[in-house]
């Protein structure tokens, strides 16, 4: 029964394989609308979607300036689709494809067809290929478009002036993958897009111009400014309450709990009614923001308990009426170590801290080196031999088992270096390669440990190189690793080092 059950498997995901393989882009069709684009007293049932390169012109090869309406009239037709119920039980979708002749697209010239009769007040969805990276606006010929998404990694490199605004992307219920490498959102882009953004949004463009996202931010919870961010003008975030015909919070109040900056405070410049404003015309206050977050690295070490944000910027911001209560913070919280780090145990470490808030990592305190590697001896005679001695640190061992909750056995080993080549000598279990001599000394408490080889007294024992060293097994809940120590950098081309009695003596 188990082999039958393996081979259907194996049949399904063959089956699934075939279908994305032999899928393609198809002719006009119908899509229902998902349940979160529609809005309260809906009319709209259906998507006709557009995605074909037969539906769009294009001008110097990469750029789609323009719709085949004729095409996508006959195709409707075709399908069986009432173009009279466009508007009212259907808006259109359209899908940009990524090539068109095997030419990669990277211009959309929206301004071109915006008027178009199949796109003006009508097209509910635009998707962008991720390859895009210029488009034009839409300005005031979006009235029901429902959702804008620019593409994972969108290439996009500004938001144009007016792309969507005006109160005509008030019926905008989501903008996904905003492209998060910009030279500018410009001005008005969003203004009057009530519902279109909400949640976290994270905005990282040079400029962000005049009304970029006025009227738009009511339902976000946090903004995010990212390191490229220079300039934030006069209402690029502001709230007027009053004027929200659609998507106002149920306690009429801007959502926003907390701003973080990337960007360095001091060099963004402010508007000081990038915000928030008061007069005849006063915006709505952040009555809600808990927490401004300064995270470039500059900030980040001069912040002290009760200061302001003005004390960072070089025009006082304002959140609401009084400026003097926007005291800021750092955001990391480094007091989790998360391990400690060697790139040999016989040399100083570091602990690795990670913020509590957010998971990201920072170099901390310095570890102190677990061994230390005191030489090589020898002696003469009839028992003549080589000695190699390592100091043990006990107490950076109890100090790096106990804070990573790691566990490490340790001992010596020699073995010749013809026998050992490029292999390991010691096995994670402890036992030792073929050929290779070892002793675990971690059940000892010892503060030098030794090997000592004996013996070595004709010449073509004292001319043979031999491999001496440390190793080290460190065991997690996952896995575990061996390392070696030894006296010397490893040999050119090779895994370890080695030494002759010869060499030690001084004996050419």
């Amino acid at each position: 029964m188990k082999r039958k059950l393996i081979f259907m498997l194996v049949l399904i995901s063959l089956f699934a394989c075939l279908f994305v393989c032999t899928a393609s882009a198809e002719d006009a069709y119908l899509q229902p609308i998902p349940e979160e684009l529609k809005i309260a007293d809906d009319t709209v049932t259906h998507f006709i979607v557009f995605e074909e390169s037969k539906y769009f012109s294009v001008q110097n090869g990469n750029t789609i300036n323009g719709l085949n309406t004729d095409q996508m009239v006959a195709d409707m037709n075709t399908a069986g689709i009432d173009t009279t119920k466009i508007g009212t039980e259907y808006l259109i979708r359209y899908n940009f494809p990524k090539t068109i002749n095997e030419t990669v697209i990277t211009s959309i010239n929206l301004n071109a067809f915006k008027s178009n009769t199949y796109f003006s007040n009508v097209c509910g969805y635009i998707q962008f290929a991720n390859t895009v990276k210029y488009t034009s606006d839409m300005r005031d010929n979006c009235s029901k478009l429902r959702c804008i998404d620019f593409g994972e990694n969108s290439e996009l490199t500004s938001i144009p002036h007016y792309f969507c605004t005006n109160g005509a992307g008030s019926k905008l219920v989501s903008v996904k993958n905003f492209p998060t490498n910009l030279t500018e959102v410009g001005t008005e882009a969003f203004n009057g897009c009530y519902g279109a953004f909400s949640g976290d949004l994270y905005v990282n463009a040079k400029k962000i111009s005049g009304n970029a996202f006025n009227n738009a931010v009511a339902n976000v919870t946090s903004i995010t400014f990212g390191p490229l961010v220079e300039s934030i003008d006069g209402q690029a975030f502001t709230v007027r309450m009053a004027e929200l015909t659609s998507f106002k919070p149920s306690d009429s109040a801007v959502q926003i709990r907390k701003i973080v900056f990337l960007a360095k405070a001091s060099n963004i410049t402010f508007n000081q009614n990038a915000f928030y404003f008061g007069g005849s015309w006063a915006r709505t206050s952040y009555s809600k923001l808990e927490e401004i977050v300064l995270l470039h690295v500059d900030d980040e070490k001069l912040v002290k308990e009760n200061d302001i944000l003005s004390q960072y910027t070089s025009s006082v911001v304002a959140f609401d009426a009084n400026t003097e209560d926007d005291y800021v913070t750092t955001y990391h919280d480094f007091s989790i170590l998360n391990d400690i780090l060697y790139d040999s145990f016989l040399e100083a470490g570091n602990e690795i801290h990670q913020c509590s808030k957010c998971g990201v990592t920072s170099v901390g305190d310095v570890a102190e080196a677990l061994f230390k590697c005191i030489g090589f001896s020898y002696f003469e005679g009839e028992r003549g031999g080589i000695t190699i001695s390592f100091a043990v640190n006990k107490n950076a061992i109890s100090n790096y088992t106990t804070k990573t909750s790691k566990t490490l056995e340790y001992g010596l080993f020699a073995v010749l270096d013809s026998k050992i080549g490029q292999n390991d000598a010691i096995n994670t279990d402890g036992t030792n390669v073929n050929g290779v001599a070892s002793v675990s000394m971690s059940k000892y408490a010892y503060d030098i440990i030794e090997f000592r080889i004996t013996g070595i007294t004709t010449d073509t024992h004292k001319a043979e190189k031999i491999v001496f060293g440390a190793y080290v097994i460190e065991a997690s809940d996952s896995e575990k690793t061996v390392s070696y120590m030894q006296a010397n950098n490893a040999d050119e081309g090779k895994k370890y080092s080695s030494v002759s009695y010869n060499e030690l003596v001084g004996i050419e």
